[in-house]
């Protein structure tokens, strides 16, 4: 690809060598056939397998597929490798050979796709989506938001492979992949907007749909490789979608070209076009169930760490992290007290794959989490995590060979409008203090709402208790601890018979997601941790707990990429399940040996350890390596089986 199509397309200036390039057929999937047609005016073929099979559940899915070329060429043949492939895994295809510029300029390829649309809507029983590669998927969106203007029926959903959605030449990726994008010079894609567009205006939204308002769209499945110069078009148009409240699946994939689904036979090929037809085939637009291979919880340091490990070592793997809170960094975002810092040196408490740069082996709370962030954000971590996500319940099914779960997402109203929320909250205790304008202002932060943490007094006690005069609230910065009491930075001093410094953590497991397994709640505390990853009984789930005696992300990393070598050793042997089942024969012991008040506090709510491996948990990082890198996975406690996904 790139050492003959690339040099063959030249600067993307002349139509018809493009044309000559886009034209050289590819081997099509057997088993499928192909039948001339014309719809709403437009010709073109029906695509559909050949072998009988009988009709799914849910009725036939008819699909149409906007075929690729950059407005200016390509074909319902040229296509053909990835059309059948999507008809053999269950779709009936219509692709239509929509007019061509620079001999049709736009608007005539919008103006036929909506043709086809208004036919196969008319004449077609059952579900009927959209799909598009490249231009086709420019088409696509293009197509939604006509059909949203003109208040018709859209498509159940729609999927996207390597979408050109911004004309303006909008997107960072296209110079900083140019060198990288096998396929597509990216810096001088925007000449093949001429011939297109002519002297239209780039940005209107059928010209460039991620410019337009996104909202009220169906649920959108996107492919795109990491190195393709259009790459951020389809971040783009992940993060802008999300925003407006539409469902979208995004998959940045790594190694691959742009449109690589037309080379059906590569292991990625197959991949991908499975899962698009997986999601075309039964997604709703009221079903917000979404398809991941992995399924990170948190997004703090364990859980961008799982991410980066996950990358490095099952790459092919689809992946999302759920963050129940507004921002990334765990932890360091949480806690901002002045003051706050790493416990451990940041040398061993960074990642083994980033090392720490900083000049301060115990670092502040702020720099730990711009450290975070900027790990997400260079490996591209940022765009898999889903903010104001919280798992709320996991249930396995042994007989789908899957988790199933249910999130709980955090109303808009609060975190879009920081400003007008804290406005609010402001008024609300000036009111609950009898207009006290001195009092109040010891209720007015100097964050906005979600910056930091609120705290709720559901019964308005408080306030009771100031208006009685029993209690008074006074807001400062601490200077120094006297012998009587509190000496501000204000120079204010208050008088104190006793000082509570502290108010204390309250331990909860996983996040207090309700798990289930086979329709059984689990009782963690009731569970023996296996090499201090899994939970005895509890099918594929691994978790992350770290060292109290070392730096935490000694054991998060070891952690991860245990989960990584179990991952591999279950797709290597065809494998769909794996679990620890407790063996009632090992002593019981507490998980952890800590005498922090909030652990004995939690000790009741976290699983058991067993008095000898595998079902130890060290507080060794030696011991860890060798448990957790070098014994084998099948070491006659780990049970695995094989159980097909329906």
């Amino acid at each position: 690809m790139r050492h003959r199509i690339k040099p063959a397309l030249g600067d993307l200036s002349d139509v018809a060598r493009i044309r000559r390039v886009f034209a050289q057929p590819l081997l099509s999937p057997w088993g499928v056939r192909y039948t001339p047609a014309v719809v709403g005016g437009v010709p073109g073929e029906w695509v559909e397998a050949r072998a009988t099979a009988p009709a799914p559940a849910g009725g036939t899915t008819t699909l149409l597929y906007l075929h690729g070329g950059a407005f200016i060429a390509c074909s319902s043949r040229t296509h053909r490798p990835l059309t059948g492939s999507l008809a053999k895994r269950g779709l009936r295809v219509f692709v239509p050979d929509y007019r061509l510029a620079p001999e049709h300029p736009f608007p005539a390829g919008v103006q036929d796709v909506r043709a086809v649309w208004q036919a196969l809507r008319a004449a077609t029983p059952g579900r009927l989506v959209v799909a598009g590669d490249s231009a086709g998927g420019n088409l696509a969106m293009g197509l939604l938001l006509a059909l949203r203007e003109a208040g018709e029926p859209m498509p159940d959903c729609a999927a996207l492979f390597s979408p050109w959605l911004d004309l303006t030449g909008g997107s960072e990726s296209l110079n900083s992949n140019a060198g990288r994008d096998a396929m597509l010079p990216g810096e001088h894609l925007l000449n093949l907007r001429s011939p297109y567009l002519g002297d239209a205006d780039p940005a209107q939204p059928l010209a460039s749909p991620l410019l337009a308002d996104l909202q009220g769209l169906p649920p959108l499945l996107v492919h795109v490789g990491e190195d393709e110069a259009l790459r951020d078009e389809s971040v783009r148009l992940a993060e802008r979608a999300r925003a407006a409240g539409v469902r979208v699946q995004l998959r940045v994939w790594p190694g691959v070209f742009h449109v690589w689904q037309l080379v059906w036979w590569l292991p990625e090929s197959r991949r991908s076009v499975w899962q698009a037809a997986a999601f075309l085939r039964h997604t709703a637009r009221d079903d917000h169930t979404e398809h991941h291979d992995v399924l990170i919880v948190g997004a703090g340091l364990s859980g961008i760490g799982a991410a980066a490990q996950l990358q490095m070592h099952k790459p092919a793997s689809d992946f999302a992290l759920f963050e129940a809170r507004a921002a990334t960094g765990g932890t360091w975002d949480l806690f901002r007290y002045p003051g706050v810092r790493s416990d451990s040196d940041m040398f061993t408490l960074g990642y083994g794959f980033k090392p720490w740069s900083g000049d301060r082996p115990i670092s502040d709370g702020a720099t730990i989490r711009h450290y975070l962030r900027q790990t997400a954000t260079e490996r591209g971590i940022d765009r898999h995590i889903r903010l104001g996500h919280r798992v709320v319940s996991a249930a396995w099914s042994s007989a789908e060979a899957r988790w199933t779960l249910e999130v709980a997402q955090q109303c808009a109203d609060g975190s879009s409008r920081p400003a007008q929320l804290g406005a609010f909250l402001v008024k609300r205790a000036r009111a609950e203090l009898g207009g006290d304008a001195a009092a109040a202002a010891h209720f007015t932060p100097r964050y906005a709402p979600w910056d930091q943490r609120l705290c709720v007094a559901p019964d308005g006690d408080i306030f009771k208790a100031i208006r009685s005069g029993r209690a008074s609230v006074v807001t400062g910065e601490i200077d120094r601890f006297t012998t009587t009491g509190v000496r501000l930075v204000s120079g204010e001093q208050i008088e104190a018979d006793i000082i509570v410094t502290a108010t204390g953590l309250v331990l909860n497991t996983l996040g207090d997601m309700r798990l289930t397994v086979d329709g059984r709640p689990v009782e963690v505390a009731q569970t023996m941790a296996y090499k201090g990853v899994m939970l005895s009984g509890v099918p594929k789930l691994t978790y992350t707990f770290g060292y109290t005696n070392a730096s935490w992300t000694l054991k998060a990393d070891l952690s991860a990429r245990w989960a990584c070598r179990l991952l591999h050793h279950l797709d290597h042997h065809g494998l769909t399940q794996a679990v620890a089942p407790r063996d009632a024969a090992v002593p019981a012991l507490p998980f952890i040996d800590f005498s922090s008040g909030y652990v004995q506090r939690g000790a009741a709510a976290l699983p058991l350890q067993g008095a000898h491996g595998p079902w130890r948990v060290h507080q060794n990082y030696l011991a860890d390596c060798v448990s957790l890198r070098i014994r084998r996975l099948d070491d006659g406690v780990l049970q695995f089986s094989s159980m097909a996904p329906r």
